[in-house]
């Protein structure tokens, strides 16, 4: 797992998709608006890689803050602005991740992204309607991955 504090976006490359594509490939995949107002979206288009794919994202509480994690074709993204200044960036390539689960309450669900030799994260307080289809897309994006 690699982790990035603070400091600017950093530049996306040609291929990279803009704020504009990212927001229409999360209305593509049903992403829901909580996910789309936050201002870690921005920030999204300069940490994507060039011809990287969003397979899926949700919002949830890490440590008492929230998050906007995203699913690629490469990684999984975990992603805080802060309320005035800062980011928090951690990131796990998918090949590096040993175990995904998720569970479901009433209202709210959870999912824990365990890498190999690392230890999990576990983002709480997501959208039980948005828990299940994350879970898949993460499954899926690893499958493809390991192809």
């Amino acid at each position: 797992m690699r982790e990035r504090t603070s400091g600017p976006a950093p530049a996306a490359g040609d291929n990279a998709p803009n704020e504009s594509e990212i927001r229409d490939r999360l209305t593509e995949l049903g992403v829901g608006n909580k996910a789309m107002a936050r201002k870690e979206v921005s920030y999204l288009a300069g940490v994507l890689e060039d011809e990287e794919t969003i397979e899926g994202a949700v919002v949830g509480v890490m440590d008492a803050t929230t998050w906007l994690v995203v699913c690629t074709d490469r990684r999984v993204i975990f992603l805080d602005k802060g309320l005035v200044y800062g980011l928090r960036q951690n990131e796990i390539p998918l090949d590096a991740i040993s175990q995904v689960s998720h569970k479901t309450g009433m209202v709210l669900g959870s999912i824990e992204v365990l890498g190999a030799g690392l230890s999990g994260m576990l983002v709480k307080n997501i959208d039980k309607h948005e828990v299940v289809g994350f879970a898949r897309s993460l499954q899926a994006a690893r499958r493809n991955f390991m192809r």
